[in-house]
């Protein structure tokens, strides 16, 4: 990190001073009341660069765009009346609001679900690349547990979350996740799956698709099936 002196543009002094951690914080503390049109999450990402040093507080290396999916990071209840393509349309509400800024080049990155919407994102628009991480296809939609879900769905609303897909312990305590999961949300992952399948031959951006050897959820081969089905 680059030391603070008398040379140091004004813009990466006090709270714009670069910063060495990311953090996620949630929980904080609320002096007053937050407009209900604020739904989301706030993304701190200002003159930052790698270099610690920037001429202008917009010349920094990138921008990052946030998305809080509907129904995650709220109550499981609010997962429970959400469809797949919910979850499509608040990704391209997120595209939308990085081109209504001029955006001259932009990627999607997205991990499990949100790999599967960054590659719906970069079938549907013309992006940069698209890189994805331990992302399933639509393969997992003929797994027992969703096909089950399914029809389960009508009748039992909610299964317990059991175990975590997150093998380092530290990262496990850090992770924030629900411990009950609606049961129509694994099926609408499911049609979600689905849908892609058909788009991935659409995909011309270049693509980096990221699998972890011990991945506990995603099986070996889906990278290779992706693959062969995105024709960037």
């Amino acid at each position: 990190m680059t030391a603070i002196d008398d040379t140091t543009p004004m813009h990466l002094r006090g709270n714009g001073r670069p910063v060495a951690e990311e953090l996620t914080l949630t929980d904080l503390k609320v002096t007053g009341s937050i407009p209900p049109e604020l739904d989301g999450r706030y993304v701190r990402n200002g003159a930052n660069p790698l270099t610690g040093l920037s001429d202008h507080p917009f010349f920094g290396d990138g921008m990052v765009h946030g998305v809080r999916l509907r129904g995650h990071g709220t109550h499981p209840k609010d997962l429970a009346n959400v469809q797949w393509k919910d979850w499509l349309t608040d990704a391209r509400k997120g595209l939308g609001k990085l081109r209504q800024v001029q955006c001259q080049r932009t990627s999607v990155v997205g991990v499990s679900l949100g790999g599967a919407l960054a590659l719906h994102l970069a079938a549907l628009y013309p992006v940069e690349r698209a890189v994805v991480y331990g992302t399933p296809d639509s393969t997992m939609a003929n797994r027992p547990l969703l096909r089950l879900a399914k029809i389960a769905s009508r009748i039992i609303h909610y299964s317990p979350k059991i175990g975590s897909d997150v093998r380092d312990p530290v990262a496990r305590r850090a992770h924030v996740t629900y411990k009950r999961i609606p049961l129509r949300s694994i099926a609408e992952l499911g049609k979600l799956l689905e849908a892609l399948d058909a788009r991935l031959p659409r995909v011309n951006a270049p693509t980096l698709i990221v699998q972890a050897r011990q991945d506990q959820v995603i099986p070996s081969q889906t990278p290779q099936r992706l693959a062969e089905r995105i024709s960037g």
